[in-house]
């Protein structure tokens, strides 16, 4: 009988042949019975491998089960492959940031958060520096810097609020106009990635995302971080609504 090294969940495998069938001890740690009672979970009693399961603490017990190999190999290779796809999910998302990085440097000559603050203000309902730092994720001395530059450069103007107690930001002609060639430089760099699917794939794909999107648990103020670089005209049927000009 060998012992395997405990993984990240706390399960110790103990590997044993029967009647030339090989099969896994598998060790659990878990919550005790009383919390687990409490929580509407009890652990399993028929065909558990070890007697009454040995306390480890006031918090948890420790119970065995045997499995056959053929389980645990699939469970490795559903873990494996799971792990396999959020790798290159990473990688095309890499992808994709650096190409809409590299667009903004050649329109704007700028990064950064220069990109989705000229697409925040260009909604037109003039955020105050406080509001637009919420959407960016910015500090506010960082804000600051950043409308500072912005105004130098001539893309954007501050204004009186409507409290007249803050100054509402708005983008100028020439900022309107960049805004307008960021947005279609932004999907003009990511489409040359789709091209090698085809329409079905490209449905396929779409499908898939907007069900991952979906899925994800954000606040108002995340959606609206995530959406911040998002052409809204285009995206109809947006799975996580996040109009920036409730922000403001």
């Amino acid at each position: 009988m060998s012992l395997a090294a405990p993984d990240n969940r706390g399960c110790n495998v103990k590997s044993r042949t029967d009647n030339h069938t090989p099969t896994y001890r598998i060790w659990h740690l878990l919550p005790s019975t009383r919390l687990a009672r409490n929580s509407g979970w009890c652990p399993p009693t028929r065909g558990s491998a070890i007697g009454p399961p040995p306390r480890l603490g006031a918090n948890h017990v420790r119970y065995a089960h045997t499995v056959k190999l053929k389980f645990v190999r699939s469970a490795h290779n559903l873990l494996r492959m799971i792990d396999r796809t959020a790798n290159l999910l990473g990688v095309v998302g890499r992808a994709v940031a650096d190409r809409i990085e590299e667009t903004a440097r050649t329109i704007l000559n700028h990064a950064g958060e220069t990109p989705a603050a000229l697409v925040v203000i260009g909604y037109g309902c003039g955020p105050s520096n406080d509001q637009l730092r919420r959407i960016l994720g910015l500090s506010h001395p960082g804000t600051v810097r950043l409308v500072d530059r912005l105004v130098a450069d001539g893309l954007v103007e501050r204004r009186e609020g409507r409290d007249r107690r803050a100054i509402a930001l708005y983008l100028s002609e020439r900022g309107l106009a960049l805004r307008e060639d960021l947005l279609k430089g932004r999907l003009a760099a990511i489409r040359p990635l789709l091209t090698p699917l085809t329409d079905a794939e490209q449905e396929t794909l779409a499908a898939l995302l907007h069900k991952m999107l979906s899925s994800m648990e954000t606040t108002a103020t995340e959606r609206r971080m995530l959406c911040r670089l998002c052409d809204s005209r285009i995206c109809t049927n947006c799975p996580i609504p996040a109009d920036a000009r409730a922000e403001t």
